[in-house]
C-alpha cells in the first residue's frame, strides 16, 4: 500500500472511530430519552449509528485521497494504480 492510501485510511478510521464514539455519547447522555428507556433506545439506536460513522470515514477516507492525488505528484512506476 502506498503512502497516500495509507494515510487516507488513517484519517478515514479516525473519522470513523470519532464519529461513533461521538454519536453514541450523544445516544447515552443526550437527554433525549427517560432514563428507563435508555437501554432499549441505545439498542435500537446502535446499528444506524455504525451505518453514519462507517459512510463518515469512508466518505474522508475518498476525500483524502482524491485531494491527494491532486497534491503530491505522480508516481513514475505505477505502484499507486491497481
Amino acid at each position: 500500500m502506498t503512502g497516500r492510501r495509507t494515510l487516507a485510511m488513517i484519517f478515514g478510521a479516525i473519522t470513523t472511530l470519532v464519529v461513533f464514539a461521538g454519536a453514541m455519547w450523544l445516544a447515552l447522555f443526550g437527554g433525549l430519552v427517560g432514563t428507563d428507556h435508555i437501554i432499549l433506545f441505545v439498542s435500537i439506536a446502535l446499528g444506524p449509528i455504525a451505518a453514519v460513522a462507517v459512510i463518515a470515514g469512508y466518505l474522508v477516507w475518498w476525500l483524502v485521497l482524491f485531494l491527494l492525488t491532486l497534491v503530491l505528484p505522480s508516481s513514475t512506476n505505477g505502484s499507486d494504480v491497481r
